[in-house]
């Protein structure tokens, strides 16, 4: 859990969610109480949670295409500093006693410009962690969120009793001010390679947004994934809507959402340190399962729970079976989808969740209306259960295939390991390099490398034989080296970014496995341990070219 804190660019992204994600919840609660007390109707509940959350629904796939597109951290930038300014706008409608419609449109504008961000920060996240190291920084980030759902709230009540919606919606502006000023400090580009693109038919919004969807069709894990977290966002809806009436009705506490939504928090933050462990197992689908299932059931609960400590042990539960869930799936995504369309994926996944939660709010109102609070409760849990139950054949098809990948991925990771320079590059990373290794055949007499050509992709070598010559001082070839089985060549030219040092021609038929540059360069940026294991290769690498061309 300590390594991806080492890293200085996560340390800032972390802070800038933190800090946005607290005043964000605390809006969230102070909008909701403001509401309540002014209106006290479960359908305005509904609406005004319908209208916040409408824009993500219809516009965060174009928020993902953006965030693949463009530069993800002047994104956030933008973002953070304009929803602050729409924040204080809110804080003056509110200060003047304005319509509530008013109130609810400015808040629908917020989460319009805030389509984009979710995607680029959970894009961002494997560009700045190592593969090892990716699970425990999506857990820090929703832990983070968590520790935001548990704080925000209390600060919002706190506030709601000091002062006034007014107050709290002015320091969730500050709070973006102070994330957009952290996110400037972020050195790591994280502007994707499509940003680059001339724009054409394949690189419009439609083709982009095309292509997200079919990276989802195309991948049965990830199309599981994002079923299951639709399931769980539909629950959240409906949670939204009953949960201040539950706190007002059955528990009889004027303070009581707060602390409810903080119980969740802070449940969450309890089994965060579960989820390293969880993420790895290989029954990872199995536990995304029982997890649902233990979210549904305090939902049930609470129907008949009328003390208000026994209603936030449940919900702090709720809250633990959350995180594992979040935190399996996103890292199961960031994994299964390639980095190219990640973006896109994200925003798709966004649109849906929040599909998920607008039916969800929207149908509460109904079953209150309809059955009662109680019963409402009740359907709730079990529409939740029933949904997650849905998809249990589908999650052993995806702990299934999983194994498969592994098995079938042994050979290469076996050999990757053998490397001198990988082996202290830890399992996940070496497993995902096998994943984007290519076989390549080439027959006797063929070059594979020629020294002076510009550096591309690096080979190990799987069978055959291959002689390293380099050109001497006296204009003949020299013989530097030999590669057989388990070595390795081309790291030299990507590690220094110099043309190719010396040629490398295969001397029977052999079988290798080409490693793009990109994939490569990447690895060597990890980790300590790993670039030292590489610069000592390296070194002696140039040394023996450095020996025969002098003695040449």
């Amino acid at each position: 859990m300590r390594a991806p804190l080492h890293v200085r660019d996560f340390r800032l992204l972390l802070s800038a969610t933190a800090i946005s994600a607290t005043g964000d919840f605390l809006f969230g609660v102070a909008l909701f109480v403001y509401i309540y007390d002014r209106t006290h109707s479960a359908t305005w509940l509904a609406a005004a949670n319908i209208v916040r959350f409408l824009p993500y629904m219809l516009l965060s796939t174009f928020g993902g295409v953006i965030a693949d597109r463009y530069d993800r951290r002047t994104l956030m930038i933008v973002i953070d500093t304009a929803r602050g300014a729409l924040m204080v706008a809110l804080a003056i409608v509110a200060a003047r006693d304005g319509g509530l419609a008013l109130i609810v449109a400015i808040t629908a504008v917020s989460t319009i410009f805030n389509t984009a961000y979710r995607p680029c920060a959970n894009a961002t996240v494997p560009s700045v962690v190592t593969e090892d190291d990716l699970a425990a920084a999506n857990t820090i980030l929703i832990t983070i969120e968590n520790v935001a759902l548990a704080l925000g709230p209390a600060l919002g009540g706190i506030l709601l009793l000091l002062g006034s919606a007014t107050t709290a919606f002015v320091v969730n502006a500050v709070s973006f001010f102070i994330s957009a000023l952290l996110l400037t400090r972020v050195r790591t580009r994280l502007q994707t390679s499509a940003s680059d693109e001339e724009p054409d038919e394949s690189s419009s919004f439609g083709a982009r947004i095309a292509q997200g969807f079919q990276a989802i069709r195309s991948n049965s894990t990830a199309a599981t994934l994002v079923a299951l977290t639709v399931s769980f966002t539909f629950a959240w809806g409906l949670e939204l809507v009953l949960y201040p009436l539950v706190a007002s009705k059955l528990l009889h506490t004027g303070d009581g959402l707060a602390f409810m939504f903080a119980a969740i928090g802070i449940g969450g933050i309890v089994a965060a340190g579960l989820t390293g462990r969880a993420s790895r197992s290989d029954r990872a689908a199995a536990v995304i399962i029982a997890t649902g299932v233990i979210s549904a059931l305090p939902i049930v609960a609470l129907a008949f729970v009328h003390t208000p400590a026994v209603a936030y042990t449940l919900l702090a539960i709720q809250g633990a079976a959350t995180i594992i869930a979040d935190v399996i799936t996103m890292t199961m995504l960031q994994r299964v989808v390639s980095g190219d369309v990640l973006g896109r994926v994200l925003g798709i996944l966004d649109s849906l969740s929040v599909t998920g939660i607008i039916v969800g709010s929207a149908l509460a109102p109904l079953f209150v209306s309809a059955i009662g609070l109680q019963s409402a409760l009740i359907v709730a849990g079990a529409l939740v259960l029933v949904l997650t139950l849905l998809v249990v054949p589908r999650a052993r098809d995806i702990d299934r295939a999983a194994a498969a990948t592994t098995a079938a991925l042994a050979e290469r990771v076996a050999l990757l390991s053998n490397a001198e320079m990988f082996e202290a590059a830890a399992q996940t990373t070496i497993e995902a390099l096998a994943a984007s290794l290519v076989a390549e055949h080439v027959a006797a007499g063929t070059v594979v490398v020629r020294e002076g050509d510009e550096p591309d992709d690096m080979w190990l070598v799987a069978a055959g034989t291959l002689e390293v010559t380099s050109l001497g001082a006296g204009g003949s070839d020299v013989v530097i080296d030999h590669q057989g089985p388990g070595g390795y060549f081309g790291e030299i030219g990507l590690l220094r970014g110099i043309p190719r040092t010396a040629t490398v021609t295969a001397t029977s038929d052999c079988d290798l496995w080409r490693l793009s540059g990109d994939d490569f360069l990447r690895v060597v940026n990890q980790g300590n341990d790993v670039s030292a294991n590489l610069r000592t290769g390296m070194t002696a690498s140039l040394g023996r070219v450095a020996r025969a061309k002098a003695a040449d």
